[in-house]
């Protein structure tokens, strides 16, 4: 059984500083993105600049590029 928990703002900010995590929130869904920060081909402040925030608006403006 698939059960999600649904967590607030203050929840997901209280994970970034008690376990590190970089979150990110895109299409109301939550993404860690530790792993991926190295291959990020923008570089790893590209990421940090957007951690613990929702990023809708910013895919939408940069998906018209790719």
């Amino acid at each position: 059984m698939n059960v999600r928990k649904t967590l607030t703002r203050e929840e997901i900010a209280q994970r970034i500083a008690d376990h590190g995590d970089l979150l990110v929130i895109y299409m109301k869904k939550i993404y860690r993105l530790n792993s991926w920060i190295k291959h990020h081909p923008g570089g790893e402040m590209v990421i940090l600049h957007m951690i613990g925030k929702v990023q809708d608006r910013y895919w939408k403006e940069k998906q018209r590029f790719l």
